[in-house]
């Protein structure tokens, strides 16, 4: 008997926090339904008592999708005041330079060196798993970094043990480092985003924040968030944790919250890491 009371607790579990990919593009859809109903209501009549006749995107939506970029930009230049992110033409100056790993000098200045390499490749690969709500997700991510700047990669999927859908989701983004700190990597990106769920295509602008502090040889500690903007609703990425290093490869732990459009899919990470 309490085997069968076992079995019925996890199935109404399953139950409970199942199709979450399903739930996620409902809610991204939302918008299309909306189109469909207004354009059904412009045919029947123009007046302001037709527009009314059709639901518009929540006010608390579109507050986040006006605040999310004021936040952001805010971000921006109190870390630009604070920190001394360069714009302009100042490491053409001074061009940061790269060591061929981190703590290759052997002290705590994990990054950069005086007399290094200007261009310097990092690929990671990132598994997932879920037990509680029956995902698993496996992420590859690549960054080269050339002076001052950075081109940054991202691949991420997604899949659902119960659900009909998988989710894709991929991105690109420029980043402008900040030159301040010896022990730290830390920059502003912008560029785009795309993610697909199913026949389901939703992408926008993408704004991101990375940092990663090499103090404590040879572990390193990192804090990526960036947020996907998607007409009046936002795609969010918050990932943290820590890498121990290896010469030219790390192996790390993190755990990353993935919002979409508010339903999480939020996970314990291992990492595999490599510098070319």
């Amino acid at each position: 008997m309490k085997m069968i009371y076992l079995v019925l607790f996890l199935f109404c579990s399953n139950l409970l926090f199942a199709q979450k990919t399903e739930d996620a593009k409902k809610n991204l859809d939302d918008d299309k339904k909306e189109e469909q109903k207004k354009d059904t209501s412009s045919h029947s009549t123009k007046n302001s008592s037709s527009a009314a006749s059709y639901s518009s995107p929540s006010e608390s939506s579109l507050a986040s999708a006006i605040l999310w970029p004021i936040a952001e930009w805010t971000c921006v230049g109190v870390t630009h005041i604070a920190f001394n992110i360069p714009f302009g033409d100042d490491l053409q100056l001074q061009p940061v330079r790269y060591a061929r790993y981190p703590f290759e000098s052997g002290n705590h200045i994990g990054l950069r060196t005086e007399t290094g390499q200007e261009l310097r490749l990092e690929m990671a690969l990132a598994y997932g798993q879920n037990f509680n709500d029956n995902f698993s997700d496996l992420g590859l991510r690549a960054a080269l970094h050339y002076r001052g700047w950075a081109l940054r990669g991202r691949f991420k999927y997604v899949n659902e043990e119960i659900s009909k859908y998988t989710i894709n989701y991929y991105s690109a983004a420029i980043e402008r480092k900040s030159k301040a700190f010896e022990f730290m990597d830390m920059g502003i990106s912008g560029g785009y985003g795309l993610m697909n769920i199913s026949d389901g295509r939703y992408d926008g602008f993408l704004l991101g924040f990375n940092l990663e502090l090499f103090i404590i040889k040879p572990i390193s500690f990192f804090y990526k968030p960036d947020v996907l903007f998607y007409k009046d609703k936002t795609i969010t990425t918050t990932t943290f944790g820590g890498n121990v290093h290896f010469t030219n490869y790390y192996v790390g732990l993190s755990y990353e919250k993935f919002k979409i459009a508010g339903e999480p899919f939020n996970n314990f990470r291992i990492l595999l890491g490599l510098y070319i």
